[in-house]
């Protein structure tokens, strides 16, 4: 997995208005699937609805990369609750430090 800073992460999500999530999303799906990861196509996030699934399976892939070091089901309720940014930094640390 790239190697991306934590700090830049949730200022460019500061500074795109929640965009660069997204964007996070879209790079991060297509580099868990390189290491084996089970996860739809990025194209679901923008579905209304769909994407609850979509982010569901990405913080499973996420639990199951890591070995269960970050939990799954605990980076879906931060999506959930409006702190996408937060899961997404915690889930680059904990994959950086498995690849």
């Amino acid at each position: 997995m790239k190697e991306r800073s934590a700090v830049m992460m949730i200022v460019l999500t500061f500074i795109t208005c929640g965009i660069y999530t997204l964007v996070y999303a879209i790079m991060s799906t297509d580099e868990m699937k390189k290491m084996g990861g089970d996860i739809p196509h990025w194209i679901l996030v923008f579905i209304p609805f769909v994407n609850f699934y979509f982010f569901w399976k990405w913080c499973a892939a996420v639990d199951t990369l890591t070995d269960g070091a970050q939990n799954g089901v605990v980076l879906f309720i931060l999506h959930m609750i409006g702190f996408a940014f937060i899961a997404q930094v915690l889930a680059q640390g904990a994959l950086a430090s498995k690849s």
